[in-house]
């Protein structure tokens, strides 16, 4: 007989799973019950669409084989909750597939890993999956002696299994899609997936092989066969490309962001000793006029992101296309408190070649409180091929070696 997962089902297993862990972790280290164990399953650090989806979908299947056990799976959504808006994509193929995102795991909801793995060692109670990477991040290498199951679809980094001792099941396929390894799997045990879990299934797997687009050279036979019997599940008749166009636009879209995830969005910082703090670049594909529409107080803003940050300079790169004359334009912001390193960056900037910056004004921004000691400039960047990748060796190499 065919068993079924349900999104319905999805939310119980999460509520549960979350209850149980987090009485464990209330209660005292020494007076747990000692049968108590758990599994955490989770993708890769960039948490796209994939990684959250095959976590989602394995963790729930699990559990469901696992009745009558003292095992409990959390699937780890591997981002902090504040960043799941930033993916647009998810945002929308789990809203419209009615997935419970207000019960997912996030990985700030859990103790750090390594706590997890102290309080559990005594009982030997914990163990990992991991989905859609087969090399933990730098960040979370402490996993691997407790990595029970992979399931990838990316170039296998560790083919003998060194760094994983306790490993019993591996499966790397260079498939288009973690997903569909996932689904590949659930099928096989003659499990079967609700409308619901199977158009969002079918939605990742559309957009991770660029819709079987030949020129992307991502998908296999196997993806293939796996959206055609997920499609299958599915009431209505599913146009596959609109379906794609539509994460496709949903990924790519910053129109429901404020300007706190705007800047987080696509973001890059880094230490530099000869400053108190860091540098930090965000870019976004949209002018500041269209910025601006929105949000009247960008100085505020960036004095709120940078103190969050940690930083001494915060800067912004846009780029986006001029609707007025069709072309690819560039814009860049600076902001700092220090006033004489402002007017040393700025000055440094506004002599280079590769850049070609003028100055601009904006009008429609409110008058800066007085307690915001911040300052700022705005520019419109003449070479428009100079991106972060230029302006990150500009500083490092010629800025601050001076």
């Amino acid at each position: 007989t065919m068993r079924k997962l349900t999104v319905g089902g999805l939310k119980v297993f999460l509520q549960q799973s979350r209850k149980c862990f987090t009485n464990f972790i209330r209660e005292e280290p020494t007076t747990k019950d000692k049968t108590s164990k758990f599994c955490f399953v989770f993708g890769n650090e960039a948490s796209d669409l994939d990684s959250m989806t095959s976590s989602l979908l394995y963790s729930y299947f699990k559990q469901i084989q696992t009745q009558g056990e003292e095992l409990t799976y959390l699937p780890i959504i591997n981002i902090p909750k504040e960043d799941f808006p930033l993916r647009g994509d998810a945002v929308w193929l789990y809203k419209t597939n009615g997935f419970p995102t207000d019960d997912f795991i996030y990985l700030d909801e859990v103790p750090p890993f390594l706590e997890v793995i102290e309080r559990c060692k005594p009982h030997d109670s914990l163990r990992f999956i991991m989905v859609d990477h087969n090399k933990p991040g730098d960040a979370q290498k402490i996993v691997a002696d407790l990595v029970e199951e992979i399931i990838d679809h990316h170039n296998d980094e560790d083919k003998n299994n060194k760094n994983y001792p306790l490993i019993n099941r591996k499966v790397v396929e260079p498939v288009g899609s973690c997903t569909t390894l996932v689904v590949h799997e659930i099928l096989s045990k003659n499990y079967d997936l609700d409308p619901s879990l199977s158009l969002a299934s079918a939605g990742v797997i559309l957009l991770d092989t660029a819709n079987f687009d030949a020129n992307a050279a991502r998908s296999t036979d196997k993806d293939k066969e796996v959206l055609a019997t997920l499609l299958k599940s599915v009431t209505d008749n599913v146009n596959t490309t609109e379906l794609f166009k539509t994460l496709q636009k949903e990924k790519y879209s910053i129109s429901h962001l404020n300007t706190a995830e705007l800047l987080r969005k696509d973001y890059k910082e880094w230490r530099r000793d000869e400053i108190p703090g860091k540098v930090g670049i965000s870019s976004f594909n949209q002018s500041l006029a269209d910025w601006e529409k929105k949000e009247k107080e960008i100085t505020v803003r960036l004095e709120e992101f940078s103190k969050k940050k940690d930083l001494v300079i915060s800067m912004v790169m846009t780029a986006y296309n001029n609707p007025d004359n069709g072309k690819f334009e560039r814009q860049l912001v600076v902001y700092s408190e220090d006033e004489s390193l402002f007017k040393k960056l700025c000055e440094f900037l506004e002599k280079q070649d590769k850049l070609k910056l003028r100055e601009i004004k904006l009008s429609g921004q409110k008058e800066t409180p007085k307690e915001v000691k911040g300052h700022i400039k705005y520019y419109q960047q003449e070479v428009t091929q100079s991106s972060r990748k230029v302006i990150e060796p500009l500083l490092s190499s010629e800025f601050f070696s001076k």
